[in-house]
């Protein structure tokens, strides 16, 4: 799978652009016209986001942790909330604050 950065908060895991729009236009509601003129593109799996802590089931050696009230969240690579979310279908991996 890639990851897609839809408009700059929104990222979707999907195994391509197509998809990735699909996808994204079913869950917002946008048309897919719409979706696609603000979709920036793939985005690197290195690039890391901020993942519940109680979700990762290996240890956290390694990874920087951030407590945002609660839980606490472990900054990790996109290819590892992959490994362990990634069910083949596409879903929406993370939000940026605003």
């Amino acid at each position: 799978m890639k990851i897609f950065d839809m408009n700059g908060i929104d990222y979707v895991a999907a195994n391509d652009r197509k998809d990735a729009i699909t996808f994204y236009s079913n869950l917002t509601g946008y048309t897919a016209g719409e979706v696609e003129e603000d979709i920036e593109g793939e985005v690197s799996l290195d690039e890391k986001m901020h993942y519940p802590i109680e979700n990762f089931t290996n240890g956290i050696e390694g990874y920087d942790t951030k407590v945002i009230d609660q839980p606490t969240f472990v900054l990790v690579p996109y290819s590892l909330v992959l490994e362990i979310e990634s069910k083949g279908e596409p879903f929406l991996i993370s939000t940026k604050e605003m």
